[in-house]
C-alpha cells in the first residue's frame, strides 16, 4: 500500500482492453450461471482484460498520461513498420500487388 503525504490524494488506475460483444455475451451467461449456482450476485459491469492496475498520487496524473501516450504511440509506430515490412516481403515473394 502506498502511504500518502497529507494533502495529496491517492488515485487508482486501470488500463483495460474491452471484450468484443460476442465474448461479452458469453461472459454474461457464465456470470449469470455462476450466480444462480452459488447464490452469488454477479458483477453487472462490462467484462474486460486488465493490462495494468496501479495506485499513484493525484499530482502525477499528467506524467502518467504523457508516459502512456508516448508508449502507445511508440507501439503503434513499431507495429506499422512491421506490417509494412511484412507487406514488402509478401509482395516480393509472391509477386503480388498489395
Amino acid at each position: 500500500m502506498l502511504k500518502t503525504t497529507p494533502g495529496y490524494r491517492l488515485n487508482e488506475y486501470k488500463l483495460v482492453i474491452p471484450l468484443p460483444d460476442a465474448l461479452q455475451q458469453k461472459v454474461i451467461a457464465i456470470r449469470t450461471e455462476f450466480g444462480e449456482k452459488y447464490s452469488y450476485k454477479p458483477d453487472t459491469g462490462r467484462a474486460h482484460v486488465i493490462l495494468v492496475m496501479f495506485s499513484q498520487l493525484e499530482m502525477m496524473v499528467y506524467m502518467i498520461s504523457f508516459l502512456l501516450t508516448v508508449t502507445l504511440l511508440t507501439a503503434i509506430k513499431l507495429l506499422s513498420r512491421r506490417l509494412l515490412s511484412m507487406k514488402a516481403i509478401l509482395s516480393s515473394r509472391f509477386l503480388i500487388q498489395l
